[in-house]
């Protein structure tokens, strides 16, 4: 409505009952935009907005599914990649997260696929990958970490920092260039999400 009414940063600066929204950063608002691009205040019902929202939110949770399914490749085979999506994808908080329009389901997708594109660039199981890989992972992990992060702040950084450190401290080899590596993606993840912040305090 804000946007509609000419106010055309209004995007960078949600707003909640009027007032901006400074301690939720924007990604939830910015990707529901994006599911109501065709729409207009005028025409658009109540129920419209809340479907696309809700839309969002499954989008995010078969993404979660998908990153799961791609730890479990990752970490051993097909079975064990079948069996942890089919644990997690009938756990009931993530099918009650999935429902609404709630930003931790935003946070939970973007987290997984952090972690999971960051194991696949380490490689744990067999020789060291190629360079390539390790590029395309690590910053795509560091895609997913700033996603996460602008979707539910710098909770994030543990949410995925945490699971990575463990990972590489108990998988063998390699411990210091993947320490290294993981430091270069949460700069990635910083040098994406903080212009946002930057723009808000300024």
């Amino acid at each position: 409505m804000r946007l509609c009414s000419g106010e055309s940063n209004a995007w960078l600066t949600p707003s909640f009952n009027g007032t901006t929204r400074v301690t939720k950063p924007p990604m939830l608002v910015w990707l529901h935009m994006l599911s109501w691009l065709d729409l207009t205040p005028a025409t658009s019902t109540t129920d419209q907005l809340i479907l696309r929202a809700r839309l969002v939110s499954v989008t995010l949770a078969l993404l979660a599914l998908a990153s799961t399914f791609w730890l479990g490749l990752t970490l051993a085979d097909c079975k064990l990649a079948v069996l942890a999506t089919m644990i997690a994808g009938s756990n009931i908080l993530l099918k009650r997260q999935a429902r609404f329009a709630s930003y931790d389901i935003h946070l939970t997708a973007w987290a997984t696929l952090s972690v999971a594109a960051a194991l696949w660039a380490i490689g744990p199981c067999g020789p060291a990958p190629r360079k390539r890989r390790q590029v395309f992972g690590w910053g795509l992990a560091g895609v997913g970490l700033a996603m996460a992060w602008l979707s539910k702040g710098p909770l994030a950084l543990a949410i995925v920092g945490l699971p990575m450190v463990g990972a590489i401290a108990v998988l063998p080899g390699r411990r210091m260039a993947n320490a290294v590596r993981l430091c270069a993606s949460v700069v990635l993840a910083a040098v994406l999400a903080m212009p946002w912040y930057l723009y808000i305090r300024l």
